[in-house]
Order: structure tokens, then C-alpha cells, then sequence
């Protein structure tokens, strides 16, 4: 049992124990563990078991052959050398193995996102939901496509929690007289980014004239919006908002 016991496992279980960690600790773009693919288990799964098959048969076949736990005889030192040399290979194998399994699966995970997990359906989902927002009067569109609880944080630092507040409030803000009588003097056009195939942020500039607060006329406003949705049930909702007005640097 000493060739094996002083060859076989602790050698075998050292590379095993690194290489699990190799392959355990990698993630892809979405933070997601590259074992969720069961390529990569599977093909561990072989290579770690051909190795102790291996293991198993030189072993066997020195022990048929009288080597003795000392090791004097020249060709069966030759022997354990082409077993170490054999476990080497296999640390290799193992390793790359799992390397191009991982590679191979952040791949596809890019390319599932560009050729049908996020469609040109999904975009203008999205942006479609980004105009029935402004649509402040229509409680039924705004119940769906509000999360029942968002959250807004507008450009004066107050904070709304709840589909039902926003709503409130947002009506409130455009009914007020100082609001009403100001208009929009630039929209751009809005940039969509996709953090996942159901998760969007959307992110809207427009600038704001004869705005009137607190009695005072303020100068034009320049306004980012950012959105992060959210894609529930087929429907894309709006979970988090904040507003912010662009201000010049004072010294």
C-alpha cells in the first residue's frame, strides 16, 4: 500500500483541492458562479475520475511486477516517474479544461444577450413605459407601470416610496401654478442600458424654462433623469427614480 498511499492520494487530492478552487472562484459578466453550467461539472467530473482510474491501474500493474516500497529496482523508478509526469498532465488538463469551459460560457451568456434574451421589443417596452410615465392623468397605465414599491427621489431631496405617493404627488407637482406655466424647451432622446435581459436603466436629459418657485422665476433648468426598471410578468415597471438639476460650479 506505500506506493500508493505515498504517490497516489496525497498528490491527487492536492491538485484536486487547487483545482476546485479554480474553477469554483471565477464569475461571469453577471456575477453569476461559472459552475451553474453543468458542462463544466460534468467535464471535472470525468478528468478527476480518470486520474484515479489511472492512478488505479499503474498501481496495479506495478504491484504484479514485485516493486517493492523502496523503490530499488532502475525501471520501476522509471515507472513512478512516468506516474508523476502522468499527474502532472492531468493538473494540466484539468485546469485548461476548465478555463475554456468558463470562457465558453461567459460567451454564450453575451451572446444569448445580443441574439434573443434582450430584443429590439424589449427597448421599446421600455421606452414606451418611460413616455406613459409623463402621462400623469391616467391612473390605470400609471398603477401597472409603476412598481407598487418604487421609490423617486426628485431634485430637491425629497424622497417618495410607494406607486400610490408618487402618483399622488407627481399630479400635485404638475397642477401647481409655478410648474404649469413652465415649459420644455429641450428633450434629448433617451439612452436605454440593459444591466440584464429584465433589468433596464433609462436615462432622460431636458431643460426647463419659467419654472416659478417660491415667488422667484428660476433660469433654466437643466434636468437628468435616471429610471432603473424592471421586467415583472412580461411588463416593464419602474422601481427606482432620481432626478437631478445640472449646477454650475461656484469657487
Amino acid at each position: 500500500m506505500s506506493l500508493i498511499t505515498t504517490i497516489g492520494v496525497p498528490l491527487s487530492a492536492s491538485f484536486f483541492h487547487s483545482s476546485s478552487q479554480q474553477c469554483q472562484s471565477p464569475k461571469d459578466s453577471f456575477g453569476a458562479s461559472l459552475w451553474d453550467n453543468p458542462q463544466i461539472e460534468m467535464r471535472f467530473f470525468i478528468l478527476y475520475n480518470l486520474q484515479f482510474e489511472i492512478i488505479n491501474f499503474l498501481y496495479k500493474n506495478l504491484r504484479k511486477q514485485g516493486v517493492s516500497s523502496h523503490f530499488s529496482d532502475c525501471q520501476s523508478i522509471e515507472k513512478i516517474k512516468n506516474m508523476k509526469r502522468m499527474f502532472i498532465f492531468l493538473a494540466i488538463l484539468i485546469l485548461v479544461s476548465c478555463r475554456q469551459a468558463g470562457d465558453s460560457k461567459q460567451a454564450n451568456r453575451g451572446a444569448n444577450l445580443e441574439s434573443g434574451m434582450v430584443t429590439s421589443q424589449d427597448t421599446a417596452d421600455v421606452l414606451k413605459t418611460y413616455h406613459q410615465s409623463l402621462n400623469i392623468e391616467n391612473d390605470s397605465i400609471n398603477k401597472i407601470i409603476w412598481a407598487q414599491d418604487a421609490r423617486w427621489l426628485q431634485a430637491f431631496g425629497r424622497v417618495f416610496k410607494g406607486r400610490d405617493t408618487i402618483i399622488s404627488f407627481t399630479k400635485y407637482l404638475n397642477r401647481s401654478p409655478g410648474y404649469a406655466v413652465s415649459r420644455v424647451s429641450r428633450q434629448d432622446d433617451a439612452e436605454i442600458t440593459f444591466i440584464r435581459p429584465d433589468v433596464a436603466v433609462l436615462h432622460e436629459h431636458h431643460e426647463r424654462e419659467g419654472q416659478i418657485i417660491n415667488g422667484l422665476i428660476t433660469s433654466t433648468r437643466k434636468i437628468n433623469t435616471t429610471y432603473i426598471l424592471s421586467k415583472e410578468n412580461g411588463v416593464w415597471k419602474i422601481r427606482d427614480k432620481v432626478t437631478m438639476d445640472e449646477r454650475e460650479r461656484t469657487n
